[in-house]
């Protein structure tokens, strides 16, 4: 065996051996800290930090960062660990409906906290089907992968929904294909659509109110109920 065999050998080992070693953990030189506070570049092994104040923790009973209200349909609170994951906690009022809506960003797992029989779940599957998923019961959870359309639909008359939803991704933006539809020129609706359903389009973007909520009331559900 030459020297120059020998050591070409001796370069290719640790590239051989990688792949049967557990990952090296990333020093803390290469990421900031995971607190939101001011750091020095000299690491302090003594620090507290209250949960209150942490980004890597998150209130399920009581969230009380980054609230959205919903046009009497429900509520969202929401949290993001930068660079690493978000957080939902969501409330969907009697009656109430998530609007048709996929997240880019990443897959969304759904923790079903309060239920009833009555509440169902949507989505469009990747052959073009709509699935609507029943019987979901407390404790359940439900998983939509990123991209996939899906709604929440509560038909309950008195009981509120409630759920956790986790992010695999920091991207937690919501993307709805109702008003992606709404945006286009009137004229390019009335050529793929027709002029009747291009007026309906234009009129229900201009009209209706708190457009842009994402948890509204279903006027149906609403007559039956009496509410």
């Amino acid at each position: 065996m030459t020297p120059l065999y020998l050591l070409c050998s001796l370069c290719l080992l640790p590239l051989a051996l990688s792949q049967y070693l557990p990952p090296m953990p990333i020093p803390f030189t290469t990421r900031p800290p995971l607190r939101q506070d001011s750091y020095s570049t000299t690491p302090d092994f003594a620090i507290a930090v209250d949960a209150a104040n942490s980004e890597l923790v998150f209130d399920l009973l009581n969230p009380a960062r980054n609230e959205e209200v919903g046009q009497d349909g429900g509520r969202v609170f929401y949290q993001v660990v930068p660079g690493v994951m978000g957080t939902h906690k969501w409330f969907i009022a009697p009656c109430g409906v998530a609007i048709p809506h996929f997240h880019s960003g990443g897959d969304a797992i759904n923790y079903a906290m309060e239920w009833n029989a009555q509440a169902e779940v949507g989505y469009v599957d990747t052959d073009g089907s709509t699935v609507t998923i029943k019987n979901i019961k407390k404790g359940n959870t439900f998983r939509m992968p990123r991209g996939t359309l899906h709604w929440v639909v509560n038909k309950s008359c008195t009981e509120t929904l409630s759920g956790i939803q986790f992010f695999n991704s920091p991207d937690i933006a919501a993307t709805r294909p109702d008003l992606q539809i709404a945006s286009i020129p009137e004229e390019i609706l009335i050529v793929s659509m027709g002029e009747e359903v291009a007026a309906l389009i234009s009129d229900w973007a201009l009209n209706k109110p708190n457009v842009r909520d994402m948890l509204v009331l279903c006027p149906r559900c609403v007559q039956e109920c009496g509410l």
